[in-house]
């Protein structure tokens, strides 16, 4: 861990109540209260580790309250009685002794480790002080340190990726600049890693709760999930389902979510059935999808499929070789793979467009050589995000489509089709889980290349 080495209050100084929480089976209750408009982010994330690795039997809540004027921390025994800690320090401190892993200190864990997360807690401390420019100043400092890390100490989640996360997520500035990446690609990778985990979004909810201007009283409960550029009864959310398997708890989830979306705010959910790998797609998926939405209420607008678009999408594939943002590739795959896990341009780059209207002939007809080749998008093979290295557009498919039999030969890729089927059918928000936050970057590009209508992505 090479930051300067720091004095730090033993954990010998706290009440002996917390000098035995992690000492023997004991089974505990954890109640971390916090005021709304002031949550300690550090705490709260790393209750939500300890959450995951508590004690059997004990049990983790963490809630706001109303009420509280500041945080406290209530850790009760069924042969002690109760402890009560109040600051953030001592909170934050007391709730990684209560699951010992997250302070470096289970069973087996190096004690450097521990030694490690102790000077990490006090750089983070002094991270905290700094203002927005000196905060950036320490950005290469810590992409270095975690240039073969996945995590600040360890191998696992600590106190120490809690306290850095807080100290830069309180800054604006900082957040914007994390989510660009540039420069700093490993800090990037771990924040990214970091705000994915369950106990660190729930502490950024709390941020951005307590940021949020306080609605007027209404009846009733609320989700009250935002959704950016949001206009009454002009939302139009979709489902696109690939009708190549049968209806699962992912599926279900973002059903469910696309359709509150669009009732909440008096639009409509576009039901679409991306139907663009005629290998693996039949009629029977769709017909047993379709009855599992029934049965789940979702309220959908008459079902539509990629394939209906699938003239449209040829054009466009078309229109983007002549203007030279496209090109058609007939490098091996696995060397085709190689390349773009190196930054290695392919020799097809570089010929003229003719020559891959050509090619894109071949692949309409299917023919021997056409099916050798690929569509891809001419980003650039050295960009950061490895998803906008001239990924696919376009495979050959001789299999017979269930819906357009053998018309097509040639079958767009998801992330090529979405972007313009969504413009063309109205979706103002395109809901995309965390899995697809890579091929955001790709999915505006194509829609800025073609000049077709921007669609929120949430």
């Amino acid at each position: 861990c090479n930051f300067p080495a720091h004095r730090h209050p033993a954990l010998s100084t706290l009440p002996p109540f917390a000098n035995r929480i992690s000492h023997g089976p004991m089974k505990l209750s954890l109640s971390l209260r916090f005021p709304p408009a002031n949550p300690p982010i550090a705490a709260i994330a790393a209750a939500g580790l300890a959450a995951l690795e508590k004690p059997t039997g004990s049990t983790v809540l963490v809630r706001p309250d109303g009420k509280a004027k500041e945080s406290v921390l209530v850790l009760t025994s069924p042969t002690q009685g109760s402890l009560v800690v109040k600051g953030a320090e001592a909170i934050e401190r007391c709730v990684s002794r209560f699951a010992p892993g997250v302070y470096g200190s289970g069973d087996g864990e190096d004690p450097m480790v521990g030694c490690q997360i102790e000077r990490m807690v006090v750089f983070a401390q002094e991270l905290s002080q700094m203002d927005e420019k000196a905060k950036m100043a320490q950005f290469s400092v810590l992409n270095d340190h975690l240039a073969c890390r996945s995590t600040l100490c360890g191998y696992d989640l600590t106190l120490a990726d809690c306290k850095v996360w807080a100290a830069l997520l309180a800054d604006a500035g900082c957040v914007k600049r994390l989510s660009k990446g540039s420069g700093v690609i490993h800090l990037k990778r771990w924040w990214d890693y970091v705000s994915s985990c369950s106990a660190f979004a729930q502490a950024k909810r709390a941020l951005e709760a307590s940021q949020r201007k306080k609605p007027a009283p209404k009846k009733g409960g609320s989700f009250d999930i935002p959704l950016e550029g949001a206009e009454m009864g002009k939302v139009v959310t979709r489902f696109p389902p690939e009708p190549s398997g049968y209806l699962h708890i992912g599926h279900a989830k973002a059903a469910l979510l696309n359709d509150y979306f669009a009732r909440t705010w008096k639009g409509k959910c576009l039901l679409r059935f991306d139907d663009t790998n005629p290998e693996k797609e039949s009629q029977e998926f769709v017909d047993n999808i379709m009855s599992d939405l029934k049965t789940l209420g979702i309220k959908h607008t008459p079902p539509t499929t990629t394939s209906d678009h699938f003239g449209v999408i040829a054009e466009k594939a078309e229109e983007m070789i002549k203007k030279g943002f496209a090109y058609v590739d007939d490098t091996p795959v696995e060397l085709m793979r190689e390349q773009r896990m190196n930054g290695i341009e392919s020799a097809s780059r570089k010929m003229s467009i003719d020559e891959h209207l050509r090619r894109w002939g071949e692949m309409k007809k299917g023919s021997e050589y056409g099916l050798k080749c690929v569509l891809r998008a001419k980003i650039s093979m050295t960009h950061v995000n490895k998803c906008m290295r001239d990924p696919a557009m376009y495979r050959c498919k001789i299999q017979t489509h269930h819906k357009t039999g053998d018309k097509y030969k040639v079958y767009p890729t998801y992330d090529f089709a979405c972007p313009i089927v969504d413009s063309i059918e109205g979706v103002t928000h395109a809901l995309r889980t965390v899995e697809y936050k890579d091929r955001d970057q790709q999915y505006n590009w194509f829609i800025e290349k073609l000049g077709i209508r921007p669609v929120h992505i949430w």
